[in-house]
C-alpha cells in the first residue's frame, strides 16, 4: 500500500500542469499587435476602424464605424486593460481560436460615407457609440515556429454590444 501511494504521488507530480489563462491585454503579442502602427503586420485589421490610418489590403472605411483617432482608440484599449474581471486568453492556443469581449463606454465615433481606393475614409459622420468590441485571434507564430501567439484581430465601436 506504501508503495502504491508513493507511485500514485509520483505519476500526479509528473502530470504536465495546465497552464491558468492570461489576460489577453498581457499576452506580450497582443500586447504589440494593438499598437495602429503594428497591427496591420501582425494580421489584424484595426486600422479598417480608426479614421486617419490605413486599413490592411483587402479592407475598407466604407460604411464602417470608426474610432475618431488613434488617441480614441488607445483610450478604448486603456478600457479594455482595466476591465474587471480581465478577458482571459488561454496560454497555448489553437491556431483560429478567438477571445472577444464588448465594453460599456460611450465614445464619439465616425460612420464612413465615402473612402478612396485605398480604403482610407474620405467622408465620415459623427455619431455616438455606447460599446467597443475586441476580438483576439491565435496566428500561427512564424517561420520554423509551432503552435500559435494571440494578436488584437479587430477592434471598433458600436451602437449595441
Amino acid at each position: 500500500m506504501k508503495y502504491a501511494l508513493l507511485f500514485l504521488i509520483g505519476l500526479l507530480s509528473a502530470a504536465p500542469a495546465i497552464a491558468d489563462p492570461i489576460p489577453c491585454t498581457s499576452t506580450p503579442s497582443a500586447a504589440v499587435s494593438h499598437f495602429v502602427t503594428h497591427n496591420n503586420e501582425y494580421g489584424g485589421h484595426v486600422n479598417a476602424h480608426v479614421l486617419g490610418q490605413t486599413p490592411p489590403n483587402g479592407y475598407s472605411q466604407f460604411n464602417r464605424t470608426l474610432f475618431a483617432s488613434d488617441v480614441i482608440y488607445e483610450q478604448a484599449w486603456t478600457a479594455l486593460e482595466n476591465d474587471d474581471p480581465p478577458l482571459y486568453c488561454v496560454e497555448s492556443p489553437q491556431i483560429g481560436a478567438e477571445a472577444a469581449r464588448s465594453i460599456q463606454l460611450d465614445l464619439n465615433s465616425r460612420q464612413c460615407t465615402n473612402a478612396n481606393i485605398a480604403g482610407v475614409c474620405t467622408a465620415s459622420n459623427a455619431v455616438v457609440t455606447r460599446y467597443v468590441r475586441f476580438t483576439f485571434r491565435a496566428v500561427p507564430k512564424g517561420q520554423g515556429s509551432q503552435g500559435a501567439k494571440w494578436i488584437l484581430y479587430t477592434a471598433y465601436p458600436a451602437a449595441t454590444p
